[in-house]
Formats: structure tokens, C-alpha cells, sequence
């Protein structure tokens, strides 16, 4: 039992600052997204193996999808320009899925944040 005052330590540890992205290591397109923060505009840099169809879903902090956008890219180093400015200021996460014969060949998540 404890009182005011005192605090507990044992079996604890110190904490580490760490730092971590939002990546699938399954993914085999490396892709990247800028610029971060944006005012509106971002683009994703791709660079895929294959022709791809490319879907991009965009979630609000509460999970919700509140922008689609699809397209069929060519292989090799590509970007894809979305437009956020239908969005309210905030936090936001941005799904990239590329697919090629049924087959997904990219996974990546990003979290970008918004500021006009």
C-alpha cells in the first residue's frame, strides 16, 4: 500500500524515447509522402514493379474514410497528386494500396496533418 506522496519503482523501467513510421514491411514498392505538413496538395512517390491499379482511402482520427481516389499507374517511379482540401484542418492517415492481378504488391499507411 502506498501514501500520498510516495511513488512506486520497482519493476519498472525507464522509458526510451522512440521513434517509428506507419509502415508494412510486406510492402515491396518503396512510396513515400509529401509534403508533410501540407496545405492542401500532397503527393506520394511510388515505385512500383508492375503496372498497378492504386487505391488511396484517407481516415479522420476517429477511423472513418472521408476521401477515396483510385488510379492505374505504370511500373517504375511514379507520383500521385491528392487533394485534401475538402478537409478540415487535422490529423489524418492515408491508406496506399497498389494491386496487380488480384494481387496486392504495396501496403503502405501514412499519417500526414493538415494546416491551411
Amino acid at each position: 500500500m502506498f501514501s500520498a506522496g510516495t511513488t512506486a519503482t520497482q519493476g519498472f523501467r525507464q522509458a526510451q524515447d522512440i521513434s517509428a513510421s506507419v509502415r508494412d514491411e510486406d510492402s515491396t514498392g518503396a512510396s513515400s509522402l509529401y509534403p508533410n505538413p501540407s496545405d492542401g496538395t500532397v503527393w506520394i512517390g511510388l515505385d512500383l514493379v508492375q503496372p498497378s491499379v492504386v487505391s488511396v482511402e484517407i481516415f479522420n482520427s476517429l477511423g472513418q474514410v472521408v476521401l477515396v481516389q483510385k488510379c492505374v499507374v505504370a511500373a517504375g517511379s511514379q507520383k500521385i497528386q491528392v487533394d485534401l482540401s475538402s478537409l478540415d484542418n487535422g490529423i489524418y492517415f492515408v491508406q496506399c494500396l497498389a494491386t496487380s492481378d488480384d494481387e496486392v504488391s504495396m501496403k503502405q499507411t501514412f499519417k500526414v496533418t493538415l494546416t491551411r
